[in-house]
């Protein structure tokens, strides 16, 4: 940003901010990391490769397999045009989008389980996959930031040393970085 639209400490602020939720994440990280529960999940992991729980479902003939990335890739492709249509209407979209990212993951990844019987087709599912999740994924980064950086400015904004015009103008760059959602997303309609 041109240092002539930064008014106030917005860079230090912004740093100690991120900072503290930073070690507040770690802090309850390391408390999960090391409750009871978690030490219970790595100890059924340990006797899980061991001792796979297999279904029925494990004998099932490889190409069974189709079935399931099929009905992983409808539920994709709907809540993408779902998000899409939302976005085209000018209504709230983002979960939808984010929603949209989760299924095209677990898409992924069942292609990706096909991996050895598809091969190169399956490479290339994989491929486009990992654009589409980079493209919504950009764009729920815009979103959480602009979130923030609102929530900044509208606290900190008022207060004496402070100027909440910074923050305005770095929350509407992340909300003009989502301009170009829809035309990006057309290679995966």
């Amino acid at each position: 940003m041109p240092p002539e639209l930064i008014l106030g400490p917005v860079v230090s602020t912004i740093q100690t901010e991120l900072a503290a939720r930073r070690k507040a994440a770690v802090d309850t990280m390391i408390d999960t990391l090391n409750s009871e529960r978690y030490r219970k999940l790595v100890a059924l992991i340990h006797h899980w490769r061991a001792d796979p729980p297999f279904t029925s479902a494990a004998d099932a003939p490889a190409d069974s397999l189709d079935a399931a990335i099929k009905k992983a890739k409808k539920k994709a492709r709907k809540r993408l045009a779902t998000a899409v249509e939302l976005r085209q209407a000018g209504e709230p979209s983002a979960e939808m989008l984010h929603s949209a990212r989760k299924s095209s993951k677990r898409y992924r990844y069942a292609v990706e389980a096909a991996t050895p019987i598809w091969g190169t087709k399956a490479d290339k599912i994989v491929a486009q996959r990992k654009d589409l999740q980079d493209t919504l994924g950009n764009y729920q980064d815009s979103i959480v930031s602009a979130a923030f950086l609102r929530e900044l400015g509208a606290r900190l904004g008022s207060r004496s040393g402070q100027n909440g015009f910074s923050y305005g103008v770095l929350y509407a760059r992340e909300i003009a970085a989502g301009d170009s959602l829809l035309e990006d997303l057309e290679p995966f309609l």
